[in-house]
């Protein structure tokens, strides 16, 4: 069976779609990419509803965006991930959609090639809920991925804590304990001096190896560094540009 007739109504850089593709992927497999008039944006949940991920990749990021109405199209996230990395770095790539009315194929054309992909039913994910979190710092991510190497023999979680110094990162007990302040990039904010959380460290490890991949050009600019918002037991946030995650506490037993 052959490709059908497809137009290219987007063209953008494949590491720029690389990188879209790449956070969502942290905690979900497949997902619904939606086309507005701004750009492409994703929201998704992890199966174990501990955590929520918002992602977007701009219209800036694109030399060709030739939006039709609005449209929304669920993918397989890492079979697209998987297809994006192998492409030559510096290289574009065109998107389009099938031209005979079903609507159920992508398109992906780069280089000499074209690559078809069976699009899957779209999902909605519910925005998580609004809160306050009254304490906020900006780390680069290399820091934190060093920090939670050193966590991971010791416990699963790890406690997070703003405190003079820097976003303060301990796991395990006296004894056998490590603690760590990471250097605040730019100004911190603290409104509650007691609030601290503990959070999964395979969930943390994950996503901030991401951000430390994704902006791994960028790890001397103030642009690439993550705001992190804590509260006392509360949801952990994170926020670059472009994107949003959100990290459920681990609540200690009595």
């Amino acid at each position: 069976m052959g490709y059908p007739t497809p137009t290219w109504p987007f063209a953008l850089k494949a590491i720029d779609f690389y990188r879209f593709a790449r956070m969502a992927n942290v905690i979900v497999d497949e997902g619904t990419i939606r086309i507005e008039e701004d750009g492409w944006s994703m929201s998704a949940t992890d199966p174990a509803h501990v955590s929520h991920i918002q992602v977007r990749l701009p219209r800036t990021s694109f030399f060709r965006y030739e939006r039709p109405a609005r449209r929304e199209v669920g993918i397989d996230i890492e079979a697209l991930r998987h297809v994006l990395v192998k492409i030559v770095p510096g290289s574009e790539v065109s998107v389009g959609f099938d031209t005979q009315g079903s609507d159920n194929l992508m398109l992906l054309s780069f280089g000499r090639a074209t690559r078809k992909m069976t699009t899957l039913a779209t999902q909605d994910v519910s925005p998580p809920p609004r809160m306050t979190l009254p304490n906020s710092i900006k780390i680069y991510p290399p820091d934190m991925v060093a920090a939670l190497k050193q966590c991971e023999p010791l416990d699963t979680s790890v406690s997070l804590k703003v405190v003079a110094e820097g976003l303060e990162v301990s796991a395990g007990e006296d004894g056998n304990e490590y603690k760590d302040t990471l250097p605040a990039t730019d100004d911190w904010e603290v409104k509650d001096p007691e609030a601290r959380s503990m959070h999964p460290i395979d969930y943390l490890m994950s996503m901030f190896s991401c951000l430390a991949e994704i902006q791994g050009g960028v790890l001397m600019r103030r642009d690439a560094a993550v705001l992190v918002r804590l509260g006392r037991d509360y949801p952990v946030r994170l926020e670059w540009p472009n994107g949003v995650y959100l990290l459920a506490p681990r609540i200690e037993s009595e």
